[in-house]
């Protein structure tokens, strides 16, 4: 975005999309860049990044970066790094950057991964009592995988129903299979740079992949990968 904006935040809309209300602001350079939502228990999770941009400069951490959690379905909130909940995230600095969020409907397990400015990898937390405590997993293994482009990536998603199975994207795409104590690069035999990955809900040896290479399907979780190279789309680039 280039500029500031009083609009940035975090929106519900509780009639379909007619009307939207914003329910969470940090200041004209800090937005939404990731939210979660525990539908059972009205928890919801919303990674707030400090980011600017013009067209010689590009600042994607600060201050303002944090996670911030809701147990009433967004009407009020805390904000957990540096807060006495939550204790075990990364405190609030001036280069922590953007962070992905992703949550098991079915238990209380929830996991954030960091980035930090310019754009480093900074580590994955989990919290299996949804955000009251979180510990980093066992993640040294993974390396710098964003490639020193944290702020281009983002998405961590965890199998619904297995929260131990977790897909987080970079440059690579690295999988664990026990709840983060152990990674993988699975990113054989696709294009470098993965933006998008979903489990499909139903067997979790059925994964799907999206990013600068198009798409890609996996029915072996992430063992071998084909591509769906058959849409007829495209992409503005320059």
């Amino acid at each position: 975005m280039f500029g500031f904006s009083s609009e940035r935040g975090l929106y519900r809309s509780q009639d379909g999309g007619s009307t939207w209300e914003q329910l969470l602001y940090i200041d004209d350079s800090t937005a939404c860049i990731d939210v979660a939502l525990h539908a059972s228990t009205g928890t919801v999770f919303a990674a707030m990044w400090h980011r600017w941009r013009n067209p010689i400069q590009r600042q994607s951490g600060g201050w303002s970066t944090a996670i911030w959690r809701s147990t009433d379905f967004g009407t009020n909130w805390i904000k957990l790094n540096g807060n006495v909940p939550g204790f075990g995230l990364p405190n609030p600095s001036s280069i922590l950057g953007r962070i992905g969020l992703t949550l098991d409907q079915s238990s209380t397990t929830v996991y954030a991964m960091f980035d930090n400015h310019p754009g480093n990898f900074a580590g994955i937390f989990r919290s299996d009592d949804l955000g009251d405590t979180w510990a980093r997993v066992n993640d040294g293994s993974m390396g710098n995988y964003v490639g020193g482009f944290g702020w281009y990536f983002g998405q961590i998603r965890c199998m619904p129903g297995i929260p131990d199975l977790v897909i987080t994207c970079g440059v690579d795409l690295y999988q664990s299979l026990d709840g983060g104590v152990s990674w993988t690069d699975i990113a054989n035999n696709i294009h470098v740079d993965n933006h998008a990955i979903a489990y499909w809900a139903q067997d979790p040896q059925q994964i799907y992949q999206g990013g600068d290479g198009g798409v890609a399907f996996s029915d072996d979780g992430g063992a071998t990968w084909t591509p769906r190279a058959n849409m007829g789309n495209s992409q503005f680039y320059a």
